[in-house]
């Protein structure tokens, strides 16, 4: 096993290396990091609670070194960092990592990397990272991908392709691989973009024992059926669209997604007392805005609607976010918001999570009560360098 302490060593010593060369004349180095908390009072809908979150903090070093006329290597490398909690778990490089090349022809890179899919969504997002992120309302579908090739084709008068496909993970086994793709189209005053994306079923099991499987020993290489024989598998199936509008200090967004499938499985639900199964299609759909007064303040919002089963009465949600920016300079950024999940009359979706360091599900709501509504306040910090 090797010794926590001298990798960490090791990492220090190479982000101070890289620090020192990357203004050493052409030195193809940048060392760059994204640290980001904030204070929430999370609520839901009994009591308050008061968290100290750390927010998808990062820090990376990349690189680009001209190979010839044709060709420049690129590389990155990038770590989560937890500014509130110690991380013992060791990892290291679980972001955005690669290696590539890039020309007049595009770029490609493999390693790991956000899928095209959630790309797009993060450019029409205004709460990126904080409590607001709607990320949370999008059923997991804003995936980082490992062992990923990706090509994107150059810009084309404001058009471009990108294309993302997943090796499976383990080649004695048909493990799942995936594809995602997206096409946008920007200018000064647009952005809009396309996705889709494919998750492949889950097949593990056998021509003689079809079914969904789960390991029961990873490092052992032990399968067993974690549903019975005859529970279908099918391809998980995603689409995005995306929009955008800037005119002056006026940024007006919008998202639609719907998922087939979206868990890679069949599912069972009650309805009227009888037992239904069917595909676990989902939906979701919402507009953002965000006005800058200065160039120091900004006030933002954003509502969401989802539907996580849309073969299901009353299981539908929304959400809604407000907030206020005051950018410092182009590195510090301090905000504050107010994020409320309203809940449906069969659903307890919570506030926050999916990129916000805090999650509050709803208190259990008294029979024949709808289910509580959760909701927060967050004051935060970014600091970029």
């Amino acid at each position: 096993m090797i010794n926590k302490k001298m990798v960490t060593m090791m990492l220090v010593m190479l982000v101070a290396f890289a620090a020192m060369t990357a203004n050493a004349g052409d030195a193809p180095y940048t060392v760059y990091g994204h640290l980001h908390v904030s204070l929430d009072a999370l609520n839901n809908g009994d009591s308050t609670e008061m968290v100290l979150a750390s927010n998808t903090s990062r820090f990376g070093i990349k690189g680009a070194q001209e190979l010839n006329d044709n060709f420049t290597f690129i590389w990155q490398f990038e770590s989560f960092m937890n500014l509130t909690v110690k991380d013992t778990n060791g990892l290291l490089a679980n972001r955005n990592t690669f290696l590539g090349l890039k020309g007049d022809w595009g770029w490609m890179k493999a390693g790991i990397h956000d899928t095209p899919m959630k790309l797009i969504g993060r450019k029409v997002d205004f709460f990126k990272d904080e409590l607001g992120d709607f990320r949370q309302v999008t059923f997991g579908w804003d995936r980082r991908m490992d062992k990923v090739i990706m090509y994107g084709t150059p810009d084309y008068n404001g058009f471009a392709l990108i294309g993302a496909y997943q090796f499976k993970n383990d080649v004695t086994m048909a493990d799942t691989g995936a594809m995602s793709a997206n096409a946008t189209y920007t200018n000064d005053s647009f952005f809009f973009g396309a996705a889709y994306e494919l998750i492949q079923k889950n097949n593990f099991a056998t021509a003689e024992v079809p079914g969904y499987w789960m390991p029961q020993d990873q490092y052992q290489n032990v399968w067993v059926p974690a549903v019975p024989a005859d529970f279908d598998v099918e391809d998980a199936i995603g689409m995005r669209f995306v929009g955008k509008y800037t005119a002056g200090d006026l940024e007006i967004a919008a998202l639609y997604q719907m998922l087939q499938n979206r868990n890679g499985k069949m599912y069972s639900y009650m309805e009227n007392s009888t037992m239904v199964s069917g595909d676990l299609n989902s939906q979701t759909w919402g507009i953002g805005a965000r006005y800058t007064m200065n160039e120091m303040f900004a006030v933002k919002g954003q509502f969401y609607g989802f539907d996580p089963n849309t073969d299901m009465d009353d299981d539908d949600a929304s959400f809604f976010a407000m907030g206020f920016d005051h950018t410092y300079n182009k590195s510090t950024t301090f905000y504050t918001q107010f994020v409320l999940t309203n809940n449906g009359e069969t659903t307890s979706f919570p506030v926050g999570g999916e990129g916000h360091g805090t999650r509050m599900f709803p208190y259990p709501a008294d029979a024949g009560e709808a289910t509580n509504d959760p909701w927060g306040i967050s004051t935060g910090m970014i600091k970029k360098f």
